[in-house]
């Protein structure tokens, strides 16, 4: 099992990096953040990116989420917090676009909205409860 969540943090962290060079380099692009240093790994491969600063963000981070909240029970509530906050906010989103971009009434966007809610709210009781 100790083997199985290491394996599945390092690709868990792989994944964070990736998704932050991604998105930084987006926004640089779009001019919604300030130029910062980029470091092409790859002369072969269009993409593969490392940016220091970055790193240094995410360094700092993960230290001040570990002496925060100090133990892992402690970081797993607001693991929880977190997923149902972010639940709420895309389910509010989706409830916008269908009432003012798909111009329905608020009745109907809040009644195809409902199952879904319903649904995610119910999955994530269910995780609160097991300690995911």
């Amino acid at each position: 099992m100790v083997v199985l969540a290491t394996v599945a943090t390092v690709v868990a962290s792989q994944a964070v990096i990736t998704g932050a060079y991604s998105l930084t380099r987006q926004a640089i692009q779009l001019g919604l953040f300030p130029r910062l240093e980029i470091r092409h790994t790859s002369e072969e491969h269009y993409g593969q990116i490392y940016m220091p600063r970055v790193n240094f963000f995410l360094l700092v981070g993960v230290l001040m989420l570990v002496l925060l909240f100090r133990s892992s029970s402690a970081l797993a509530s607001a693991y929880g917090i977190a997923v149902t906050g972010t639940m709420v906010v895309t389910g509010m989103m989706a409830f916008v676009v269908i009432w003012k971009v798909w111009h329905w009434s608020p009745i109907a966007a809040a009644a195809l909205m409902a199952p879904f809610t319903l649904h995610r709210s119910h999955l994530s009781q269910r995780q609160s409860a097991q300690g995911c």
